[in-house]
């Protein structure tokens, strides 16, 4: 009887902890839910533009009989909570140890404090939505992990983009993760000799095109993922053309942080200055794919 008892106790316990831990495995699925992740899921779900996720946000609203108010609630938790983030990696900017450790504490924190809105805007189908995104987010890796392709021979790779402010107001400019690339255009270092360095852009969802855009900044996430050139890159068990940040943010690569152990939040492979982000056919805060062309890089 005293061993049937601690079984029975120790099943309890097990269902008790599952139940009630924030961080840790989905009951759903046995694995972790992305909502618990840190992952800016609801702003990647809401604000890409991309065919699929339309999609999938008119499954999602009709499945679990969601209202528009609802729907829009969860649009504007989500951008709050990218655009919070964003300011957040402002003032954390510096690699120090202590900097990061404090970014990745408040994104803890924060993604806590977003699933308890989430709970108030949904209520009782709020199980049901933690259910219905971890489904969807298994099916989402695997299709974006299976479609995008590696380098083309036009040296083109499609990448996820997001928006930045740049330094100098209006210019239409990109981030890419390589330091070097910012400092040869700025004039600021000769480690890459021969600048202005550019790249060609195409939105896939808009169907619009830039051609010459200066690399004046860097970021996305790294300053060493030269994943246009594997020769140069940190991250060299990575296949050419797929930048660290996707498989960190998709496949918990790297436990899902970025070169400096702050937490991905986000797959962005670029980033586009607002004007450059409105001259392919953006909207305010919209992210999305793009197809980059690499052929003036060194």
């Amino acid at each position: 009887m005293k061993k049937i008892f601690m079984v029975m106790f120790s099943v309890i316990m097990l269902i008790t902890i599952s139940s009630t831990s924030a961080f840790g495995a989905s009951r759903e699925t046995g694995k972790t839910n992305p909502l618990d992740t840190g992952k800016e899921i609801l702003y990647y779900l809401y604000w890409t533009s991309d065919e699929k996720l339309e999609s999938d946000l008119q499954n999602l609203q009709k499945e679990l009989e969601l209202s528009d108010e609802q729907m829009s609630a969860l649009k504007e938790l989500g951008l709050t909570e990218y655009q919070n983030n964003t300011e957040l990696a402002s003032t954390y900017s510096s690699n120090a140890r202590s900097s990061i450790q404090a970014f990745n504490t408040t994104i803890e924190s924060r993604t806590i404090e977003r699933n308890e809105t989430i709970e108030s805007i949904l209520d009782d189908n709020y199980a049901n939505f933690r259910n219905w995104i971890a489904s969807w987010w298994e099916n989402e890796r695997e299709y974006r992990m299976n479609t995008i392709k590696p380098m083309a021979d036009d040296n083109s790779i499609q990448v996820w983009a997001t928006q930045y402010v740049p330094t100098t107001s209006g210019a239409a400019e990109v981030a890419l993760p390589d330091k070097y690339l910012k400092f040869a255009n700025l004039g600021w270092d000769d480690t890459y000799p021969n600048p202005d360095y550019l790249v060609d852009v195409r939105s896939i969802s808009h169907s619009s095109n830039l051609a010459g855009i200066r690399v004046d900044e860097v970021g996305p996430w790294n300053e060493n993922d030269n994943y246009w050139d594997n020769d140069r890159r940190i991250f060299t068990d990575l296949d050419l053309g797929v930048p660290e940040a996707m498989v960190a943010y998709y496949n918990d690569y790297n436990n899902g942080k970025d070169e400096f152990g702050r937490t991905v939040l986000n797959p962005a492979g670029i980033d586009l200055s607002t004007k450059a982000a409105k001259d392919l056919g953006f909207s305010s805060y919209e992210s999305g794919w793009v197809v980059v062309n690499y052929t003036d890089l060194p």
